[in-house]
C-alpha cells in the first residue's frame, strides 16, 4: 500500500500552515485505530465465560442473557481476527505517515519560537542616551500598536497550534504501542486462556460424566441392598460328623 505524507508542506512553502497541519492530524487514521483496538477488547470480554457470568448475574441468567452472551461469544475469535486485520492496516498507514507529521511539527514549534522572539519589545532607551529618544512609531513605552497586537496574536497562535500538534502526535505514536501491546502481548495471552477454559470444560464434561455414571451405579447398589430379597443370606452351620458303630 503506498501512503501519502500530507503532513509536508507543500513545495516551495517557507512555512507551515497551523489549520491545515492540524486538519490533517485530526485527518490521521487514528480513529479508526483505536474504534479497531476498541472493538477487539470487547469480543475480548464476550469471549470469557467468567465475564460473561458476572455481567449477567442471578437476573441475567433468569431472563436468558447468559444463554445469549454465550451465543454472541461463539463467534469472538473469528470477530477479534476480523477486527485484528483492520487494525493492522490502519496501524500500517499510521505509522508510514508519522515521520513527516512530526517533521511538521517540529518545524511548527520554531516557527512559533521565531514569531515569539520577534514579537518581542526592544528594551526602552531612557531619555539621556546618546541614541535619543525613541523614534515616532518606535515601540518604546508608548504601548504598541495595531501591527504589534496582530503580531502577537500570531505568534500566541502559533505557539497555540504548535502545542496542540504536539499532543495529537503524542496520542498517535501512543496508539501504535497500544497496538503492538494488544498484538504482540494481550492477545496470545488471550489465546492461551482461551485454550486452557476448553480444555478445562473439557475435563470437567468427561468429570462430569464419571461422576453421574457412578453416582447412578452407587445408588442402584445402595438401593439393591436395602431390599430383603437382596440381604445376603445367612450361612447355616455344618452338620456334625458321623460316628460309626463299635463293633
Amino acid at each position: 500500500m503506498t501512503h501519502v505524507d500530507t503532513c509536508a508542506p507543500a513545495a516551495g512553502a517557507d512555512r507551515v500552515d497551523p489549520d491545515v497541519l492540524l486538519a490533517t492530524l485530526a485527518a490521521l487514521p487514528t480513529a479508526a485505530l483505536f474504534a479497531e483496538l476498541d472493538a477487539i477488547v470487547q469480543a475480548m470480554d464476550t469471549g470469557d465465560p467468567r465475564r460473561r457470568a458476572r455481567r449477567a448475574g442471578w437476573l441475567g441468567r433468569l431472563l436468558g442473557r447468559d444463554l445469549v452472551a454465550e451465543a454472541t461469544a461463539s463467534g469472538a475469535a473469528s470477530r477479534i481476527g476480523v477486527h485484528l486485520a483492520r487494525a493492522a492496516e490502519a496501524a500500517e498507514d499510521l505509522h508510514a505517515r508519522l515521520p513527516g507529521c512530526a517533521m511538521a511539527v517540529a518545524a511548527l514549534a520554531t516557527q512559533a519560537r521565531a514569531l515569539r522572539a520577534a514579537d518581542a519589545p526592544a528594551p526602552a532607551r531612557p531619555m539621556g542616551d546618546p541614541a535619543g529618544p525613541p523614534a515616532p512609531g518606535d515601540r518604546g513605552d508608548a504601548g504598541r500598536s495595531t501591527a504589534d497586537h496582530r503580531a502577537r496574536a500570531i505568534a500566541d497562535g502559533t505557539l497555540l497550534a504548535a502545542v496542540q500538534a504536539d499532543a495529537m502526535l503524542v496520542h498517535a505514536r501512543t496508539l501504535l504501542d497500544r497496538h503492538r501491546q494488544l498484538r504482540d502481548e494481550l492477545l496470545p495471552l488471550w489465546q492461551r486462556n482461551q485454550a486452557a477454559l476448553a480444555i478445562d470444560a473439557r475435563l470437567r464434561s468427561e468429570d462430569g460424566r464419571a461422576l453421574v455414571a457412578l453416582h447412578a451405579a452407587m445408588r442402584g447398589q445402595l438401593a439393591a441392598w436395602r431390599r430383603p430379597s437382596s440381604t445376603p443370606p445367612t450361612p447355616e452351620p455344618p452338620d456334625p460328623p458321623t460316628k460309626d458303630p463299635l463293633p
